[in-house]
Parts: C-alpha cells; structure tokens; sequence
C-alpha cells in the first residue's frame, strides 16, 4: 500500500484554479471589493505567476475600479484568500480526479511514493515518444527502469488512465508519459523525489545535446554497472540529504 504522494498540484492530482478563484471572489465580497473573477478572466490571470504578483497586475491593468492597494494589503488580502482556500479542502470541497486515484491504488505493494508532475524539460522530451538513453552517468540511473506511456488521451477524468499507467509502469520504476510529463517511484520519499529532479536534469541534458548532435551512447554492461552504483535507495537518499536541509531551511513552516 502507497505510503506517501508526491505530485504537481494544479491540473494533476485535482483541478484547484476553480477553488482558489472563489476563495478569491470571497474575500473580495467580505472586504468590501467590487471586483468579480469570472472563469474566462481568472484563466488569463494565470497568465501572470503567483497570487500576489496576480492582484498587483489585475488592479494596475485590468481593474476599472481602483482600490490602491498597497504592499501590505496585497498580502493581507492574498493570506485570507489561501485561508479560504484551506478550510473548503478541509471541509472535502476539492476531490482528487478520479485517474489519479486509481493509479495510487493500483501501484506495486513495494512503492511507498510516487512523484509526478510537468516540469519544462521533462514534458519537453516526453513529446519524443522514447525514453532516456544512458548518454551519461547521471542519465545511467534510468536506463532500462523506465517505461513508455504512449497513450496519452488528455485530462484524466475517470479511472482509465490510471489503470493503464500503472500497467504500463509494470516492473519498472520510471514512467514518461508521452505528451505529459515524467513520473517516478520510490521506496521513500527522499528517493522518490531525487529520482524525480535527477530525471528532469537528465532529460534537460538529452534534449541539448541532440539539439547540437548526435549522443553517444554509453554501452550497455557500463551503463548498467553504473546504474546499480548511482542508482540504488542508498545512495538516492543520501544525495538528497543537502536539498532537504535547504529545504527546511527556507521554508520552516512547510507542513505546519
């Protein structure tokens, strides 16, 4: 049984934007703000990035009514707005789409973690249709661990999809997901999310270097000896150690 999940949010695990535009809409009604996201509005103010960032934008360049609102109330207002937010998951207002759920469910006993997302150079390379040739030691801890997910049939909206990417993940440890993204597991969490950033760094490398020429190909009793030294949970979860001591270090309020 799945342990711990590690997935991009927005659009993947559940389609939050809908949630955060009400909560915004909310907080705009209780302070007093004459200002109404409608869906086709709020879809071009994901345009700019991060909810702060967000407002300033809507006030200065799209708004009719001005509030000048400054800093601090920018803040004030987006802190209740994610105040919001919180209490309506907690109240089971969002729910997971159905896709990925099954795919939890259908998981291999020994997987204790799953990380996906669409980060740039992993969707990127994904639209290859192929997986990660072993061009380097890094790229090594993928190769013949991954899977091909070829059937992509957009937004996963019912139990198929993830019924059949657990299929195709089999006995592998890795999926990419043709026109999507990439995915990894992990007997932990730790080794589940180095997996998952090593994967993007290693197809972020493949793509530059098949854009200025043809890899070679490092041969296959190397790449698996290697593979077996760089790749196993050991050495995954000790390699991740630094990132998790930034990682607290910068955001120590993470999972208060």
């Amino acid at each position: 049984m799945l342990k711990a999940l590690i997935f991009d949010i927005d659009g993947t695990v559940a389609e939050t934007e809908e949630l955060h535009r009400k909560a915004y809409n909310c907080v705009f009604s209780e302070e007093g703000i004459s200002w109404t996201w409608s869906k086709e509005l709020y879809k071009d103010l994901l345009k700019v990035t991060g909810g702060r960032e967000r407002l300033k934008h809507y006030e200065d360049n799209v708004a009719t009514k001005k509030y000048n609102l400054d800093t601090n109330e920018i803040l004030r207002i987006h802190t209740k707005k994610n105040k919001q937010y919180n209490e309506w998951v907690n109240e089971g207002l969002l729910q997971l789409r159905p896709g990925i759920k099954t795919l939890i469910y259908k998981a291999r006993e020994n997987i204790n973690s799953i990380a996906h997302a669409h980060p740039m150079y992993g969707k990127t390379f994904s639209t290859l249709g192929k997986t990660l040739d072993p061009i380097s030691q890094d790229s090594c801890a993928f190769y013949e661990r991954t899977a091909l997910f070829a059937d992509y049939d957009g937004v996963a909206n019912g139990p198929d999809e993830g019924i059949n990417i657990a299929k195709a993940l089999g006995d592998k440890d890795f999926v990419i997901l043709q026109n999507h993204g990439i995915l990894t597991t992990g007997t932990m969490v730790d080794t589940t999310i180095w997996y998952f950033l090593n994967m993007e760094d290693a197809c972020k490398s493949q793509l530059l270097a098949e854009a200025v020429g043809k890899p070679i190909v490092i041969p296959h009793e190397t790449a698996c000896a290697t593979r077996d030294y760089v790749a196993n949970d050991l050495s995954a979860y000790v390699s991740f150690q630094p990132t998790v001591d930034v990682l607290w270090e910068e955001e120590s309020d993470l999972l208060d």
